[in-house]
C-alpha cells in the first residue's frame, strides 16, 4: 500500500505541477492553487477507494489525470467529466441497471465533443438530461436503501446541478467574462466536496449492498456465487471452494480442490456456518485490510451456500415423492398382478374343474345341464376380470397384449410393436392407456378403424392410438387424465389431439435406461 501511494502521489504532483506551469503559470494563486488541490484531492480520493472499489478507484485516478491534461491539452479540458460522472454512477448504482448506463454512455458521448460541454446551451440540456435520468432511476436502483449508497446519489446529484446551475448563470450574465471565473470556482469546489466525501467514506464497506448484489448476481441465470462474488468484489481470480465432508477438503463446482494460497497477493476468508465450515473464498490480498466487507461477504456466503442446501433438500423431497408415487403404481400393478394369478390358480381352475366334470356326462339332467350353464357364465366373468386385472397376454410381452386387446372390441384397429420385451411395469403402464384409449373409442368416437403403434426411441417407449372417429374427446375426462397420472409417475409424458370431426390422437412417451431393454422376446 506504501508504494501504491508513494506512486499515485509523485505522479499526481509531477503531473499537476506541469498542468499548471503550463496552463495557468504561477502569477495568480486564485487560478492555479484550486486547480492543483482539486487534482490531488481526487488523487487521494482513489486511493482511499483502493480497497473495497477498484474500478472506482481507477476512474478516481482517470479524473485526476484528465484534469490536469485539460490544462495542457485545450481539447481535453471536459475529459474529466465523463469518468467524474462514471465513478459517481458506479458508487452510487452498486448493481447498475439499464439507466444507470445510459447516464454513464451520456457523460462520455457529451466528452467526445468539447463543443457540447463548451456551449451553455448544450451544457444546460445534456445535464438537465442526465439529471432527470438520475432523480428518476438512482434513487429506485438496486441498492438505494443504503446510507452509502444514498450518500453517493447525493453526490451525482449535486455535480449535474452545479453543471446545470453554472451553465444557466453564465448564459443570463451580461459580461460572461466576469462569471467565468466565479463559476469555475463554484464548479473546482463542488468537485473539491465530492473528492472529500469519498475520501471520508471510501473504504466503506457497504455490507448490505454487498450481500444484496451477491444474492440477486447468483439468482441469475447460469450464475454461481464465484461468478457473482468475483463480479462484486472485482476480482476475476477469485475462488470459491464449497466442504465437502465425505472428502474433508474445499473444492470447486467442477470439482477441482480449493486450498489457502501461499502468503503473497492473495489470501484465504474460510467461513463457517454453527461452527460447521461451509466455504473457503480466496480473494486478491487488498481486500484483507477491509473487515466490513469481509462481513459482508461472510454473510452473502453463508446466505447463498443455506439456499443451496434449502434447494437442494426440496429437490431430495421432489425425487422422494416421484419415487413414492411410482412405487404406489408398481405395487398396484403387482397386486392386480397377483390377484389375477390366485384367481387363476384357485376359482378359475376349480371352476374349470367342475365345468369338466358336469360335461363328462353322455345324457345330463336338466339340473345339470343348468348348473353347467351357470358354470360357464360364472367363468367368462372371472375370465373378463382377469384380464381386467392383469391380462395373462402380457407375460409373453406388449405386442400379443395389444393384440388381443384390440381382437376384443368392434371396430378394427391395427397395432404395431417394437419386437423385444420391456420392464414390467412399461408394458403394464402403455398397455393400460391404450386399453382405456380404446374403450373411448368404443363407447363414444364411432371410429371405423383404429391404429395402435408402440414404438422405441433413443431413450423412451412412445405409443400413439390414433382413431379416425368424431374427436371432440376431453383430456381431463376421469379416464384420461388417470392415463395421464400413471405415465407421469414414470416421468413420461401424455397429449391429447382431438378435433370435432377429425378423429383423435393420443400419445404417450414413457422414459427407458439403456439396461432397461429391448430383451429378445
Amino acid at each position: 500500500m506504501r508504494w501504491r501511494v508513494a506512486v499515485v502521489g509523485v505522479v499526481s504532483v509531477a503531473l499537476g505541477v506541469l498542468s499548471e506551469g503550463v496552463g495557468y503559470g504561477w502569477g495568480d494563486p486564485l487560478l492555479w492553487a484550486p486547480d492543483l488541490v482539486i487534482g490531488l484531492v481526487w488523487a487521494a480520493a482513489g486511493l482511499r477507494l483502493w480497497t473495497s472499489r477498484p474500478r472506482a478507484a481507477a476512474l478516481a485516478w482517470g479524473v485526476s489525470a484528465t484534469w490536469y491534461l485539460g490544462s495542457l491539452l485545450p481539447i481535453g479540458v471536459f475529459w474529466h467529466r465523463a469518468l467524474l460522472i462514471h465513478v459517481l454512477v458506479l458508487l452510487a448504482a452498486p448493481r447498475p441497471n439499464r439507466w444507470a448506463r445510459v447516464v454513464v454512455l451520456g457523460g462520455y458521448l457529451a466528452s467526445l465533443s468539447p463543443v457540447v460541454w463548451r456551449a451553455e446551451e448544450s451544457t444546460m440540456l445534456v445535464a438537465a438530461v442526465l439529471l432527470v435520468l438520475v432523480l428518476g432511476v438512482a434513487p429506485r436502483g438496486r441498492g438505494a436503501g443504503s446510507p452509502l449508497t444514498r450518500t453517493y446519489q447525493t453526490c451525482l446529484v449535486v455535480t449535474l446541478l452545479v453543471l446545470l446551475v453554472s451553465a444557466v448563470v453564465r448564459s443570463v450574465a451580461t459580461d460572461p467574462g466576469r462569471g467565468a471565473l466565479p463559476t469555475l470556482l463554484a464548479y473546482e469546489a463542488a468537485l473539491a466536496v465530492v473528492a472529500l466525501v469519498l475520501l471520508a467514506t471510501g473504504d466503506a464497506a457497504d455490507s448490505d449492498s454487498v450481500v444484496d448484489r451477491v444474492l440477486e448476481l447468483n439468482d441469475g441465470p447460469g450464475s454461481s456465487l464465484r461468478d457473482a462474488l468475483a463480479d462484486v468484489l472485482e476480482d476475476p481470480g477469485l475462488e470459491v471452494g464449497y466442504w465437502r465432508d465425505h472428502d474433508c477438503l474445499y473444492s470447486d463446482l467442477e470439482g477441482r480442490a480449493v486450498v489457502p494460497p501461499p502468503a503473497g497477493h492473495r489470501v484465504a476468508l474460510p467461513i463457517d456456518r454453527d461452527g460447521r465450515p461451509v466455504a473457503l473464498v480466496v480473494h486478491a490480498a487488498s481486500l484483507q485490510g477491509d473487515p466490513r466487507l469481509k462481513a459482508a461477504v461472510a454473510v452473502a456466503t453463508r446466505l447463498v451456500t443455506a439456499n443451496a442446501e434449502l434447494s437442494a433438500r426440496v429437490d431430495e423431497r421432489r425425487a422422494d415423492l416421484a419415487a413414492s408415487r411410482l412405487r404406489l403404481v408398481q405395487s398396484a400393478d403387482g397386486e392386480r398382478a397377483q390377484l389375477a394369478a390366485q384367481l387363476r390358480r384357485g376359482p378359475l381352475a376349480r371352476l374349470t374343474a367342475l365345468g369338466t366334470m358336469l360335461d363328462a356326462g353322455s345324457e345330463p339332467q336338466p339340473l345339470l345341464a343348468e348348473a353347467f350353464a351357470r358354470v360357464q357364465d360364472a367363468l367368462e366373468d372371472l375370465g373378463r376380470w382377469e384380464r381386467g386385472l392383469h391380462p395373462r397376454e402380457l407375460d409373453n410381452g406388449l405386442g400379443p397384449a395389444l393384440t388381443s386387446l384390440a381382437g376384443l372390441g368392434s371396430v378394427p384397429v391395427t397395432v404395431s410393436v417394437s419386437p423385444g420385451r420391456f420392464p414390467r411395469e412399461l408394458e403394464a403402464a402403455v398397455y393400460y392407456v391404450c386399453a382405456e384409449a380404446l374403450s373411448n373409442v368404443a363407447k363414444h368416437a364411432a371410429a371405423r378403424h383404429v391404429t395402435v403403434d408402440v414404438a422405441l426411441g433413443e431413450d423412451r417407449l412412445c405409443f400413439t392410438v390414433v382413431d379416425d372417429g368424431s374427436g371432440g374427446a376431453v383430456p381431463t375426462g376421469t379416464g384420461l387424465q388417470g392415463a395421464r397420472d400413471r405415465l407421469e409417475a414414470f416421468g413420461g409424458t401424455f397429449t391429447v389431439t382431438s378435433v370435432p370431426g377429425a378423429g383423435t390422437t393420443l400419445s404417450g412417451t414413457v422414459p427407458m435406461s439403456p439396461e432397461d431393454g429391448p430383451a429378445p422376446p
